[in-house]
């Protein structure tokens, strides 16, 4: 009964004032998120501008005493160099003089003077004018022809002076009688000459600079000296050092060196007087003291207060001083609170920027979790609304949290209850609906007014209606009047004795055959004993049997498809486990030191012929795989027919003592002529073809025996297997010869195969111009037919006489690229009696390089399938570096064109896995170098 119920499939239908679950997961984990963020935010926020008005507040009271410090840094700095000036006069006129000397020189050449120049330019003039303030150092240009070009004001006249003058004023000669140049005149002094000053001469193109240094009082040089580079230094806001005397006059003020010192005490600016008190005032604390003043700025806009740094030289009876305008510190104190602020708002924008990124992440996960909340609580209400229509488990894979997962198991647990019971209670409906149907006998069901709510498929046929239309019918509806009534009646007299009615009648069916039937009918009644209507039986006694069979056979063909495609994996996996659990144990068992020589040599052949086996196996699947791709080719070449059966003929034999039937016996039917036959196939598919017919016939021939032969028809040769074995039902004869069927499940077990042989042979003797056929009779035996076209050979080949080799390589080396060592091994054993060296390259690269380091290598065996680079990349770089070397490919490959592919590659030679020593010795000895 279906249910009336409807669903949304992808709602989730939520109550009045109920909160969906997964919206909560979402929301208030980010409302918490959002509101710590900003609780973090705020505190920061709060935190910081505290944190900024304490800074603010330090930077007020520190900076002024850092400034005050600077002041202070600045004056003991000029002082200790005034004193180095004071202790090391000479060394420190010596620098002065060679910078203000060079500056000269650089001046000149700069403005390109030559020897040529008449008169230097004015700008010239005036540039070596401010560079020589001191009074004691004394310079000349003169030109190559003696005119004096330039001369120091407060030197020589310039009127007089001419360029023997200069040189009569000091005569400092060396031993060439040559002037004394610039770095000479140090030790010249040092010797005590030139008391009274120094000459210096320097050529340069042809004009000629001299220099005079009066040495005759050094302490007021050293003094001009030092004022002269004081007077330079400028600070921020272009504050300067101002030097004055004990006794009251200015040699530095304003940053301006005086020529002529100012008189403080005898002037008229008062405050000018009132600082100098001040400033005395100062030095009696050593090495310095602050003093506060008032002073004109540097633009003379106003007075502002000042704060300086005053210390004393005492030898010279100096007081050198520098200092700052508290205004000036007002915008460097604004410069440091901006500073300050934009760092803050730096730290406050990279919060804010991290909270949101935080928030998104956040947002995300939340999001995420509530999502995979929200797909599992409508996991689950689809499955409970689902619950009522199907029985649908829940996909535990989709559950994403461990208390759902805990649900999701409950519920399936459930359910798999659920459908344990419902699965039991339609296997008893469909097992009593099937059985009921599955009887060839008429059988129906009347309510308790004679109408008719069901019945059997056999009733429903008789009757000609379907299972919905037969419901409500009466009598009348189906038979005809007077059958109706006789019906009737009987129901009434079995309600009036409620005892069951038995009769036998000919009844016609629609289509107008009769049968005779046996009815029964019975009441049948609920749990309290109320009659809930009848039950009626009809047999057909006629063809009871016959409707039996063709219901069996019905359901073996629906079943057939099913079975095939099941069985061929139980048969693969039980066909290639066999022989290789003979190998596994046999290899176990060689293991044993002590196992006897002749049993060891047993388990060996045992070993060898698993593996033959096993190699069948994967040769027919590829077969197939072949057919299936539609590139199975056949290669026709000269065959020997008699010759081929007649080996064939010695291994079957050998196969059936090997297998202990010693009750068959195996016949080969040739043909009795002149020469042997000859014609034209591909004989590796021919023998392939006789070798899986005649398998099938030893396989299921216990007793009797098995021929196999040939006979020449007109232009067809026409083979046949016969054996004398169980025999195929002549129904199973066409299922042969598909993919995978085997006459029924029973055979598999006994007699196991893949069910791929007649199948690939079927494909063969097609492509190969042939039919094949088979005639059998279930325990009898079978003949398996099929024709070839017989094509005669006009010139027979001459084989060649076999010549015995010797396979002895001493002093040759074999390079052998293989990544498995199991497989080298194996190689290594089979080549060990012919004393050839090897080399083993477990990669494509490697096998390259030991051909490069290599020369002695006299054949590659190289696998395919290899790391870093594969064979057929390794065989064309070796094909470069030593283009005659041999190259066999070797490869488990076994698809089709393999072969061709190896040797369009430089390849002289292919081997397919698995190789036999003599395969492999007989190709190694057919190229080796």
């Amino acid at each position: 009964m279906k249910s009336t119920l409807h669903y949304k499939e992808n709602s989730v239908d939520t109550p009045l004032g109920k909160r969906s679950l997964s919206r909560i997961i979402f929301v208030i984990p980010m409302l918490v998120a959002t509101m710590a963020c900003f609780s973090f935010l705020l505190y920061y926020v709060v935190s910081e501008l505290i944190q900024y008005q304490q800074d603010n507040e330090k930077l007020k009271k520190e900076f002024p005493l850092q400034q005050r410090h600077e002041l202070k840094y600045r004056i003991l700095t000029a002082k200790d160099y005034v004193e180095f000036a004071s202790t090391h006069q000479l060394p420190s006129i010596k620098s002065y003089f060679d910078k203000r000397f060079d500056n000269t020189r650089s001046i000149l050449e700069r403005n390109e003077i030559s020897s040529q120049t008449a008169q230097l330019p004015v700008r010239v003039i005036d540039t070596l004018l401010r560079i020589y303030t001191n009074s004691k150092i004394h310079i000349a240009v003169i030109n190559s022809q003696g005119s004096l070009l330039f001369l120091t004001p407060h030197g020589i006249d310039n009127e007089k002076a001419d360029k023997n003058d200069w040189k009569e004023m000091n005569s400092i000669i060396d031993k060439n009688g040559k002037y004394a140049t610039v770095n000479e005149w140090y030790s010249v002094v040092q010797a005590g000459q030139g008391s009274k000053g120094v000459i210096c001469t320097k050529a340069g193109k042809e004009l000629e600079l001299f220099a005079y240094i009066d040495m005759k009082d050094s302490l007021q040089l050293t003094q001009e000296l030092v004022l002269d580079s004081l007077s330079k230094i400028r600070y921020e806001n272009n504050e300067y050092v101002f030097v004055n005397t004990f006794d009251g006059h200015s040699l530095i003020s304003k940053g301006v060196l005086n020529l002529v010192p100012k008189n403080i005490i005898n002037g008229t600016d008062t405050n000018w007087q009132k600082v100098f008190a001040d400033e005395l005032n100062s030095i009696k604390h050593a090495p310095g003291d602050y003093i506060s003043y008032n002073w004109k700025k540097d633009d003379g806009s106003s007075y502002s207060e000042k704060v300086s740094y005053i210390s004393s030289i005492p030898e010279w009876k100096w007081l050198l001083g520098t200092g700052m305008h508290t205004t000036d510190i007002e915008p460097v104190l604004q410069s440091r609170k901006d500073e300050l602020r934009s760092s803050l708002l730096q730290e406050f924008t990279k919060i804010i920027v991290f909270l949101i990124l935080l928030l998104f992440v956040i947002y995300f996960i939340t999001r995420w979790i509530s999502n995979l909340t929200s797909s599992n609580i409508k996991l689950f209400v689809k499955f409970l609304k689902n619950a009522a229509i199907s029985l649908q488990p829940l996909d535990e894979s989709k559950v994403h949290f461990k208390e759902f997962h805990v649900l999701a198991k409950a519920a399936n647990h459930m359910i798999s209850e659920r459908d344990r019971i419902a699965s039991d209670l339609a296997t008893e409906q469909s097992r009593l609906k099937y059985i009921i149907d599955a009887i060839p006998d008429l059988i129906f069901f009347k309510d308790i007014d004679s109408l008719f709510v069901g019945g059997n498929r056999a009733f429903l046929k008789y009757a000609g209606r379907s299972s919905e239309d037969i419901k409500g019918c009466s009598e009348y509806d189906l038979f005809t009047k007077a059958n109706a009534d006789t019906y009737l009646d009987s129901d009434k007299r079995m309600l009036q004795s409620l005892e069951a009615s038995r009769t036998t009648e000919w009844v016609t069916y629609s289509d107008g055959h009769k049968v005779l039937c046996d009815t029964l009918k019975t009441l049948y009644f609920d749990a309290n004993g109320n009659v809930l209507g009848f039950i009626g039986i009809s047999r057909d006694i006629t063809e009871m049997e016959e409707t039996r069979q063709r219901l069996i056979m019905a359901k073996e063909k629906a079943e057939e498809s099913d079975r095939l495609k099941t069985a061929f994996l139980a048969n693969m996996s039980h066909e290639i486990r066999t022989p290789m659990n003979a190998i596994i144990g046999f290899s176990d068992l060689l293991s044993d030191d002590f196992l006897d020589p002749a049993d060891r040599e047993d388990y060996v052949s045992k070993i060898k012929l698993s593996g033959e086996s096993l190699m069948n196996i994967i040769n027919d699947i590829i077969d197939i795989a072949k057919i299936e791709a539609g590139q199975l080719k056949i290669s026709d070449s000269e065959c020997n027919v008699d010759q081929l059966l007649a080996d064939l003929f010695g291994t079957f034999t050998e196969i059936k003592s090997r297998s202990n039937k010693n009750a068959l016996e195996i016949k080969v039917s040739i043909p009795q002529k002149e020469s042997p036959l000859l014609t034209i196939t591909d004989p590796l598919r021919l023998q392939q073809v006789l070798t899986n017919l005649l398998s099938n016939a030893l396989k299921f021939t216990e007793f009797g025996e098995i021929e196999f032969g040939y006979k020449i028809e007109e232009n067809n040769l026409h083979f046949a297997v016969k054996d004398t074995g169980i025999g195929i039902l002549r129904s199973k004869q066409q299922l042969l010869f598909q993919r995978f069927s085997q006459v029924d499940s029973s055979t598999t077990r006994k007699y196991g195969g893949t069910g791929l042989g007649l199948a690939i042979s079927r494909n063969i003797i097609e492509l190969m111009g042939g039919t094949i056929w088979l005639e059998s009779e279930p325990g009898q035996g079978s003949t398996f037919h099929f024709t070839l076209p017989y094509r005669k050979v006009l010139q027979p080949h001459v084989q060649e006489p076999v010549v015995e080799r010797s396979y002895q390589w001493k002093g040759k080396t074999i390079l052998i690229a293989e990544d498995m060592d199991q497989n080298y091994l194996l190689m290594e054993a089979m080549l060990k009696f012919t004393d050839v060296s090897l080399l083993h390259a477990c990669n494509g690269q490697q096998a390259i390089d030991l051909v490069n380091e290599e020369p002695g290598i006299n054949l590659v065996l190289m696998d395919i399938q290899l790391p870093i680079k594969t064979g057929y990349e390794a065989i064309q770089e070796i094909r470069v570096i030593r283009p005659e070397l041999p190259i066999i490919s070797f490869t488990a490959f076994a698809l089709p064109r393999e072969r061709e592919k190896s040797i369009e590659a430089g390849c002289v030679d292919y081997l397919n896995k698995p190789i036999k020593p003599e395969v492999l010795l007989s190709c190694i000895q057919k190229h080796m170098l």
